[in-house]
């Protein structure tokens, strides 16, 4: 892995939440557009026969999202990424990953596909959006219980300020249904990008800079 000159997104929120901020609302679009964007190649990855790999990184979690100083977003860790073509098989039902950051058919132990991925995207975006835990509970029993039930709120309900457009985007992202979400990671990072026009991925990339330039001058 190339060494990542930054911090993990996992630091970012906690740093905010100790000075009481959250996280402007086009960084945190801007973060999970890049993020679309490296699942879907790791989705899309193929063999050199032009087979699909199958790749799930099944454990798309703050700490495993890398933002650089210069405003670079890199996702880590494909320590437990599952492909549809590999050296060794995991046992059925055995869950990997952590709790808060699965999906309902992940934390069931049900067969996964790429967009389990795409709803664990959706729980860092919306907890990006409101600097809250989504799924934290006092027990994991409890957290998976709640995560299978999406028994969760838009994120607005934490934060007025984000739109009824976004909170959509959002709840997409986090429908209990695979069917019911985006298609593929590629759908929702257009979505996020749709969002974010006029500005483009590179002028926030820049803002995000001196964001992260400022809130770790330290």
């Amino acid at each position: 892995m190339e060494c990542v000159e930054g911090k993990d997104l996992k630091s970012i929120l906690r740093t905010l939440a100790k000075r009481r901020k959250l996280l402007p609302s086009e960084f945190a679009v801007y973060i999970a557009h890049e993020m679309c964007k490296g699942l879907d190649y790791a989705h899309k990855k193929a063999d050199i026969e032009g087979s699909p790999l199958g790749i799930v990184h099944r454990d798309i979690s703050p700490s495993n999202i890398l933002i650089s100083y210069d405003g670079d977003i890199k996702i880590a860790d494909f320590g437990i990424a599952k492909a549809q073509i590999s050296a060794y098989n995991t046992k059925d039902g055995v869950l990997k990953g952590k709790f808060e950051y699965m999906s309902p058919e992940q934390a069931s132990g049900k067969d996964i596909d790429f967009r389990s991925d795409v709803f664990s995207a959706g729980i860092l975006l919306h907890e990006m959006l409101t600097g809250r835990r989504l799924f934290k509970t006092d027990s994991d029993i409890k957290t998976l219980e709640k995560i299978k039930a999406v028994d969760i709120a838009p994120p607005s309900a934490r934060n007025p300020n984000v739109s009824g457009r976004l909170d959509a985007l959002v709840m997409k992202a986090l429908s209990q249904d695979p069917a019911h979400r985006f298609r593929d990671a590629k759908e929702m990072q257009a979505a996020l990008a749709q969002y974010l026009y006029p500005a483009t991925p590179s002028i926030t990339a820049d803002q995000l800079s001196v964001f992260m330039q400022e809130l770790f001058r330290e």
